[in-house]
């Protein structure tokens, strides 16, 4: 099954000349038990994305991390 978060982008961290960004986005849906708790709350996400437009939706395919020196995200 395909992992997925249902969000609304908050706020860009870095975004590289390729598409890679690190962002902020508010979890409003998932269907994702481990992620269930994220609902409501904000969580940094990373991935390559064509542009993204602040307090727009989307839905990001992928997985949570917990990345060695950032801690948690969605990726």
């Amino acid at each position: 099954m395909n992992h997925y978060i249902k969000c609304i982008y908050k706020k860009s961290i870095f975004e590289s000349d390729k598409g890679y960004y690190i962002g902020l986005c508010k979890i409003i849906d998932t269907n994702d038990e481990e992620i269930e708790p994220f609902i409501n709350k904000t969580m940094t996400f990373t991935g390559y994305f064509p542009s993204l437009q602040i307090d727009d939706t989307y839905l990001f395919y992928g997985e949570l991390v917990d990345h060695y020196k950032y801690g948690i995200q969605y990726q």
